[in-house]
């Protein structure tokens, strides 16, 4: 008989997928670069027209696959992917991170007067300090006497704890509220005849 023609379907597109979001390092500071990977899998095998969109505590900071200087201690950074072939968006994905707490850091300490004796104060002062998650640094104490700790845990000592010909040391740590930096020893100052 005569052949007869169905109606046309046109095969339509079908949205991409994205997997696997991962943000690496995994173990992240303030001073890292972060980079955001993914998986992407098209039935139709169109190109990757993804889009990445960074947030840090819920706030967009950027769109590229990576990321820095836009994050702190304590704050979630969380990548989403958006799956798209140019013609449709698939469903979100998305990872997310805490960022590691950095501790400060002290440049040095400074016992004075260099020229002391059993009348003098000693006086122990930190120098400049630097925390790259911003947070307020502030300082702890400790004292040795010819090599052997004592219990005074104040940035000064008076002539009670030392004697002429003692070896005075002051030792400082800094802390940002969270962890403490590496302890920084002063400069010696031997007590003076008087």
């Amino acid at each position: 008989g005569e052949t007869v023609t169905s109606n046309t379907v046109t095969i339509l597109n079908t949205a991409p997928e994205a997997d696997d979001v991962e943000i690496s390092p995994e173990e992240a500071t303030a001073s890292d670069e972060l980079s955001c990977s993914y998986s992407f899998s098209d039935d139709d095998d169109d190109d990757d027209a993804s889009t990445i969109v960074w947030t840090v505590d819920g706030d967009e900071v950027g769109t590229d696959d990576t990321l820095s200087d836009a994050f702190v201690g304590g704050q979630t950074v969380t990548c989403t992917v958006t799956p798209t072939d140019d013609e449709e968006s698939g469903t979100e994905a998305s990872a997310s991170i805490t960022i590691d707490n950095t501790a400060p850091v002290l440049s040095d300490a400074t016992l004075s007067p260099e020229e002391a004796y059993e009348s003098s104060e000693l006086k122990c002062a930190e120098g400049t300090a630097s925390d790259e998650d911003g947070e307020t640094v502030t300082y702890s104490y400790a004292w040795t006497i010819d090599g052997a700790d004592i219990s005074v845990t104040g940035y000064s000592l008076d002539g009670d704890d030392f004697d002429k010909g003692d070896d005075v040391v002051c030792y400082v740590t800094p802390n940002d509220g969270t962890d403490d930096g590496e302890t920084v020893t002063s400069n010696t100052v031997t007590i003076l005849n008087t």
